[in-house]
């Protein structure tokens, strides 16, 4: 028996669309009953337990809303009980009344909570549509223009429509719930309102009341309503409610009273009007003609006219449009027509005709009435008028500047053909439209819609400069134009292309501007070159100086030795100093002539950057200057390592000569990104804000004056950048003005491997031992001759030196040098002519023997040169004693290897 009632129950719940569900707080999960997995749009078994599938299936805009519920019930006395949506996959959404419980252990603890949930979408769908058609009764009674409410049958008022309200002035609030008349007092005078309360009580007896009243509105404001006050019975028969309703009927009264009138009226119409007024029977025959027509017709007596045909006042083409107008007006339309007709007398004149039917009470056609307008005057402006205009057309259509016309808005209402031919455009893309519709730049169309609004405003006439294309320009003349009463109503231009002629004084300026540029620059370039000119004399003629002096000092043989050391160091440091501005002014040229080449391999920095330190440290050291290095062992980079090296010592030495006694240097080495960073960081002078910008450029210097503190070509900084934009790289400077130091940053890009380590450094020691290693050595000078001979020899090395082409080709065959060193500007053999002789010898000759260009042609164009002639090293002038050895062993371990 309990299974059967469990089961009735079931079937009971279902029947409802109601489901059970029970939730264990304590391990979360929750049972539902079938219809609760129906309910929420899920087959039988597939509700998990699970609390967050619960969830997901709440209508998002509900969700925090029952949450919160569902938390607001775990406090103990509180109740369960919400409406929320439920929102299937597909879309589609149902209601649901939960309600529930939630129970506690013994120490308040909310172990779980049970509760039934009700399919309640029909209902809700019920109450919307309950909603909507109370919204659209309401918006039915609140459109209807007459005046309807509900009362009860002791006349009290329960509803009113919106018009109702309105014509009071009144609100919902000042009327609903009052006795009608007292809600209305003010409307109404005592004897109307004791007319009202009488209807109320025969409407509340079941009779309907229907009367005409006037009521006062304001002060001096009446209207009339046709007033009905109808009891609504209920199915009992007994009376429920009165529905009153009234109708303005203001003006139909109104139009009562005018009718009554209107015959006078239409008399005095007719007799006072200007126009020719006629009465026509249905056969045309004239039957009236007021008082101005006769005037205007020059009838003195109309008597010999009446029951004349009135079509005989018309002749040729104007009769027939006079009959085509007199037939439509007797089929009830109205005839229009203008023609000609003279007056009895004979005077031209020329009417506009309406012919309009005249109809009875039945509406029938009974008579015909005739109005003509006398428009002589309008005709003959008219016909003057196209004359005018079709001359004007024919200037228009022929002129070559564009002419046109617009309205007071901006619209182009007329173009002429040259207006058409400057936009590009036909007169249907044009006419009606406006300039920012036609101007392909936005700028222009303003700046154009904008001088037209100003001279319409204004209404002056003024002398524009335009461009509709932003190419064209054309200069305009605008002014407005106006209508009969003297208002401005558009504007009329004409404009001229005045492209050519402002191009013309365009270039004109251009080339003044450039000329004058020019100017200016040529004057920079030779004050610039002047001063290059003195820096250089300067700088080349210094060194020149202690060199001379303290040689002509050692060949008195008068120093001791301390003194002797002095001169030769003294001697030694200019002559570097003059070879390194050499150096410098040809590298800056191989930039110039783009002929800077570099031998890449992969790089390492490290060493790079530690060469350039003790390199310069000797400098650092004499002017108590710390070099800080800080330096990260990062992956090597692609380039030339002497390059590399020239472009840290260049930003050493620059930082020593500009960095005062006893300063500092901070060298970083570091990786950002895939890029490896050189930042140099001096406690010098620093760099002024104007010069800053031009620190890289050649042969720019800060002081350029005689009273420089510092020398210099100002090559130094343009040949670092351009090494560094030769690797990839960037280079930057900076400084916060003049006294606070200077940085210097290069970046330069990664390579992907990395180096091993110890890496041999081409810039390193070598054995400098040329021992069995014989040297042929030709050079027409003397004193450059014995010096090698003498280098050579001190290495170790067997020499012979010969002065000329013809003294090395006998000698070459009989020593059998493994190396040459041989000058290449000499009397009429040169070196490349004499290497290209000797590689035409077979190998036992010599011709195969290594060679090495040593020459004070130092250029890029002249290296080529030597390569090109045969030999394998090309090494500028002056050298010292070790670089050439290094050349030679470098030479031959090379050969060595091929």
């Amino acid at each position: 028996m309990l299974r059967g009632s469990e089961e009735r129950l079931r079937l009971g719940l279902q029947a409802a669309r109601m489901g059970t569900w029970d939730w264990n707080i304590a391990e979360n999960r929750i049972i539902w009953s079938a219809n609760m997995e129906a309910l929420f749009g899920l087959a039988p078994g597939e509700f998990d337990g699970s609390y967050d599938q619960f969830v997901a299936r709440l209508h998002p805009d509900d969700r925090d809303r029952v949450l919160d519920a569902i938390n607001a019930a775990m406090t103990p006395g509180a109740n369960y009980d919400i409406e929320f949506r439920v929102l299937y996959p597909d879309g589609t959404i149902r209601w649901a009344l939960s309600q529930g419980k939630v129970f506690h252990d013994e120490i308040g603890q909310p172990i779980r909570m049970s509760g039934v949930d009700l399919d309640i979408s029909d209902r809700k769908r019920s109450e919307v549509k309950i909603r909507q058609s109370e919204s659209q009764v309401r918006r039915v009674l609140d459109n209807l223009f007459s005046f309807v409410g509900v009362m009860t049958p002791d006349g009290t008022l329960i509803e009113a429509n919106r018009t109702a309200l309105a014509a009071a002035s009144l609100s919902a609030a000042d009327v609903l719930g009052k006795p009608f008349p007292d809600a209305y007092w003010w409307a109404y005078d005592p004897e109307i309102q004791a007319q009202l309360w009488a209807a109320i009580r025969q409407a509340a007896a079941g009779e309907t009341v229907r009367y005409d009243v006037q009521i006062r509105l304001g002060e001096d404001q009446f209207i009339v309503i046709d007033f009905c006050l109808a009891p609504l019975l209920h199915d009992s028969g007994e009376v429920e409610f009165l529905l009153p309703s009234g109708i303005d009927i203001t003006d139909r009264i109104r139009a009562k009273e005018a009718l009554q009138q209107s015959e006078e009226f239409k008399n005095r119409v007719l007799e006072s009007s200007s126009d020719c007024i006629k009465v026509l029977d249905l056969n045309a025959q004239l039957l009236y003609v007021n008082a101005g027509g006769m005037c205007l017709l020059e009838i003195d007596d109309l008597t010999p006219h009446l029951n004349s045909e009135w079509l005989c006042f018309w002749e040729g083409e104007h009769r027939q449009a006079a009959e085509a107008a007199f037939t439509a007006a007797k089929s009830g339309e109205v005839g229009k027509f203008q023609g000609f007709c003279p007056t009895v007398k004979g005077k031209p004149k020329w009417w506009d005709v309406v012919v309009t039917p005249i109809r009875d009470g039945a509406g029938q056609v009974v008579q015909v009435l005739s109005t003509s307008r006398d428009v002589t005057e309008r005709k003959r402006t008219e016909e003057e008028l196209r004359q005018k205009n079709a001359i004007l057309d024919v200037i228009n259509e022929s002129a070559p500047t564009p002419i046109f016309v617009k309205d007071r808005q901006g619209r182009i209402i007329y173009a002429n053909p040259a207006t058409l031919a400057a936009l590009g455009k036909t007169a249907a893309e044009v006419i009606g439209r406006y300039d920012s519709d036609l101007y392909p730049s936005p700028e222009d169309a303003a700046k154009v819609m904008e001088n037209d609004q100003r001279i319409m405003a204004s209404g002056q006439m003024e002398v524009v400069e335009e461009s509709p294309d932003g190419i064209h320009i054309f200069l305009g003349m605008k002014a407005p134009y106006y209508n009969e009463a003297g208002e401005v109503i558009g504007l009329v231009g004409i404009s001229n292309d005045i492209t050519d002629r402002v191009q013309i004084e365009r270039d004109r300026e251009r080339i003044l501007q450039q000329k004058q540029a020019a100017l200016k620059e040529s004057e920079r370039v030779n004050r610039i070159k002047d001063e290059f000119l003195a820096v250089l004399s300067h700088e080349l003629r210094s060194p020149l100086n202690p060199i001379l002096g303290w040689t002509k000092l050692l060949q008195t043989r008068k120093l001791d030795a301390a003194k002797t050391i002095i001169a030769l160091a003294t001697i030694e440091r200019n002559a570097k100093a003059q070879c390194q501005l050499i150096d410098d002014l040809l590298d800056m040229a191989r930039v110039l002539r783009g002929k800077l080449s570099l031998n890449t391999a992969p790089v390492d920095l490290l060493w790079v950057i530690e060469s350039a330190i003790d390199t310069v440290q000797t400098a650092a050291i004499a002017k108590s200057i710390q070099i800080h290095p800080v330096l990260s062992d990062i992956r090597p980079v692609s380039g030339d390592a002497v390059r590399l090296q020239q472009i840290i010592w260049n930003l050493l030495t620059n930082a020593i000569k500009f960095t005062p006694s006893g300063g500092r240097i901070d060298i970083r080495l570091e990786q950002i990104d895939n890029q490896a960073q050189i930042t140099i960081t001096d406690t010098g002078k620093g760099i002024s804000p104007d010069f800053l910008p031009h620190i890289f450029e050649s042969f720019r210097q800060e002081d350029a004056s005689v009273t420089r503190n510092h020398g210099g070509l100002g090559l130094g900084m343009a040949i670092v950048y351009q090494l560094v934009e030769a690797h990839g790289g960037t280079v930057t400077a900076d400084s916060p003005g003049e006294g606070k130091g200077a940085t210097f940053t290069v970046r330069l890009p990664l390579l992907n491997a990395s180096l091993k380590k110890n890496q041999p450094s081409p810039l390193r020691e070598q054995n400098l031992d040329l021992t069995s290693i014989c040297v042929l050595v030709i050079d027409d000078e003397p004193d450059s001759r014995e010096l090698l001979a003498m280098m050579l020899a001190q290495a170790g090395a067997e020499v012979m030196s010969v002065a000329s082409a013809a003294e090395f080709l006998t000698a070459l065959e009989p020593f059998q040098p493994d190396v040459v060193v041989s000058d290449i500007g000499m009397p009429e053999v040169d070196g490349y002519t004499l290497l290209r002789q000797v590689r035409s010898l077979s190998p036992e000759q010599g011709g195969r023997v290594p060679a090495i260009a040593l020459t004070a042609y130092a250029g890029e164009i002249d290296r080529q040169q030597a390569i090109a002639a045969g030999f394998q090293k090309h090494i500028a002038k002056p050298i010292e004693p070790d670089q050439l050895v290094v050349a030679i062993i470098s030479l031959l371990n090379k050969q060595a290897l091929s």
